[in-house]
C-alpha cells in the first residue's frame, strides 16, 4: 500500500529536500546564467550602470534576447528539463525504500487530473510540463510586466535578480508535479507482482499460478 492523500506525501516523503534542492539548483542556474550574459562573463565588472538593459518586447542585440523570450524559454526550458532529469531521482527513492509509491486515486482526482501528471510517456510529459508553466506562469508574468514596465527598460542588475528569484519560487510548485507523477504507483510494475507474491503467499514466480508466474519471469 502507498501513500493515498497528497497531505502524506508532503509530510512524510522525501518531498520537502528534493523540492528546497530543486529550487536551490534552478535559482543558481538561472541567476548564474543571466548574471554571466549582463555582466559579459564578467568582463563589464562591478560597473553595473554599463550592464545593458532590457525591455519586455524590445530586443536588445548587447545579450540577443528580451525578457519576453528569455523568460518564455525559461518556463518551458525548465518544465521540460525538470521532468526528464528528476524523474529517475524521486523513483530512486521508492526503490530505494526511502519513501512509498503514490497510489493512482490520488492523482485521478481534484486539481491533479488537469496537470501533466496524466501522462505516462516521461518524454510527452516533459513536453506537456514545458507547455504547462508557460500557459500558468509566463503568461500572467509576461502580463503583469508589459503593465508595469510600460514599454520602458529594467536596468541588467534588477532582470538578473528578478529572473533568479522567479525561477526559484516556480521550482515548487513545478517540481511537485514531476515528484507526483514519477511516483504513481503504475511506474513501478514490480511493486504489483511483489504485492500478487504476498497475497498468494508464494516466494518466487515458478509457485504462482501460470499466467503470473510467466509475467515474473519475463
Amino acid at each position: 500500500m502507498g501513500y493515498t492523500n497528497a497531505r502524506d506525501v508532503f509530510l512524510k516523503s522525501t518531498y520537502i529536500p528534493q523540492t528546497i534542492l530543486s529550487c536551490c539548483i534552478n535559482f543558481g542556474i538561472n541567476f548564474g546564467l543571466a548574471w554571466a550574459s549582463y555582466s559579459n562573463w564578467g568582463k563589464r565588472g562591478h560597473d553595473y550602470d554599463t550592464w545593458p538593459s532590457v525591455s519586455v518586447w524590445k530586443w536588445n542585440y548587447d545579450v540577443n534576447s528580451c525578457m519576453a523570450l528569455d523568460l518564455f524559454m525559461t518556463a518551458f526550458l525548465m518544465g521540460f528539463f525538470c521532468t526528464l532529469l528528476a524523474t529517475g531521482g524521486a523513483q530512486k527513492d521508492v526503490k530505494d525504500k526511502k519513501c512509498e509509491a503514490i497510489e493512482p486515486g490520488v492523482l485521478e482526482r481534484g486539481l491533479w487530473r488537469w496537470t501533466p501528471v496524466r501522462f505516462r510517456n516521461i518524454c510527452i510529459r516533459s513536453l506537456a510540463q514545458g507547455l504547462f508553466w508557460v500557459i500558468l506562469a509566463y503568461v500572467p508574468t509576461i502580463i503583469i510586466l508589459s503593465i508595469a514596465v510600460r514599454g520602458g527598460a529594467i536596468g541588467g542588475l534588477g532582470f538578473v535578480c528578478f529572473k533568479g528569484i522567479w525561477a526559484f519560487f516556480l521550482a515548487a510548485p513545478m517540481y511537485t508535479v514531476v515528484y507526483f507523477a514519477a511516483l504513481d504507483r503504475r511506474n513501478f510494475p514490480e511493486m504489483e507482482f511483489d504485492s500478487l507474491m504476498r497475497l498468494t503467499g508464494n516466494k518466487d514466480a515458478a509457485d504462482m499460478p501460470p499466467l503470473v508466474g510467466q509475467v515474473g519471469r519475463v
